[in-house]
């Protein structure tokens, strides 16, 4: 199919909202704000680590209205890029995306690190959102060391891709951090499970333990994963301009209604570091035992610093 025909069909159907299947128990969505004070909305959501969606965040950023699909298209439709082992051009890709569906789901490009991959498009998703400062993985504490340290904490990641895809598997973030979602173009759904529905949710074993077992949510096999009846879901739909928050420990998936471009972003400060320790102590204990004390003394007393000087 042409890239143009293909452009209008998502403009027609762009603004068709689908909503996901119901699950043991499902609530229809949580908050959605506009408007907020930053002081109103660490009260009420960060402290109380309350998902919301702000619908008003990233109003301000040249992206919005910039990444559009033919914009990929013309300035990096010939970059190579490999999904899942397979070798395409980023062209073919949004044009994938463009007629994906439920039967045939487009190649999903995901979790591209903006700053590495396309550092000259940071302009257009700044300046940085108020709802996601302060970012200590931004600190000068951690950037000489954020990628092997933190695994990254704090890039922006670039996620592509078309009606019917879904992320891979369920979990919650590393390191342990906040994550919020920004919604660029289309339409995608969330899944969402409170921290204390962990032990339900039967987590990997290992380093793993961030990841779920359990596959595709809507057909659950109670007889081998039981405790699943007991979880509680949540479903969250966002469009353009939406900025999903999701506090450290919840459990999400998500799948694409239609074409979809989004960014994420994990974040660390006072609200949440005593949990970023946790993980990262829990993780290191797996990966490398031997200097996993030394590595959290480390991990201490940069938040400690941090918490004095911020």
């Amino acid at each position: 199919m042409r890239l143009d025909h293909l452009l209008l069909t998502f403009m027609q159907n762009n603004d068709i909202s689908q909503s996901a299947s119901s699950g043991q128990k499902t609530y229809p969505g949580l908050d959605r704000v506009k408007g907020l004070s930053y002081a109103d909305f660490y009260e009420n959501y960060v402290m109380k680590r309350k998902p919301v969606i702000l619908a008003d965040a990233i109003d301000h950023w040249p992206a919005m209205t910039k990444w559009t699909p033919e914009f990929w298209v013309k300035n990096y439709g010939k970059r190579p890029v490999t999904i899942d082992g397979k070798e395409h051009t980023l062209k073919r890709i949004v044009e994938l995306s463009l007629e994906s569906n439920e039967q045939t789901p487009a190649p999903y490009y995901r979790n591209i690190k903006i700053r590495n991959e396309y550092p000259e498009l940071m302009a257009d998703i700044s300046p940085y959102p108020q709802a996601c400062g302060p970012n200590w993985f931004h600190s000068k504490v951690f950037l000489p060391i954020r990628e092997r340290i933190v695994g990254g904490g704090g890039h922006y990641e670039l996620f592509i891709g078309g009606a019917g895809r879904s992320f891979p598997f369920l979990h919650y973030d590393a390191p342990g951090a906040h994550t919020f979602i920004h919604q660029i173009a289309g339409r995608k759904v969330f899944i969402l499970f409170p921290p204390s529905d962990a032990p339900s949710l039967y987590p990997c074993e290992g380093s793993s333990f961030s990841v779920s077992r359990l596959k595709d949510l809507d057909a659950i096999d109670l007889s081998k994963f039981p405790l699943y009846a007991n979880a509680t879901r949540y479903v969250m739909e966002v469009g353009p301009g939406d900025t999903l928050f999701m506090p450290c420990g919840w459990w999400h998936t998500a799948r694409m209604l239609s074409f979809s471009i989004s960014l994420g972003i994990d974040v660390a400060n006072r609200s949440n570091w005593d949990h970023v320790i946790s993980y990262m102590g829990r993780r290191a204990s797996f990966e490398n035992p031997v200097l996993a004390t030394a590595y959290m003394s480390y991990m201490r007393s940069a938040g400690g610093a941090l918490k004095l000087f911020s």
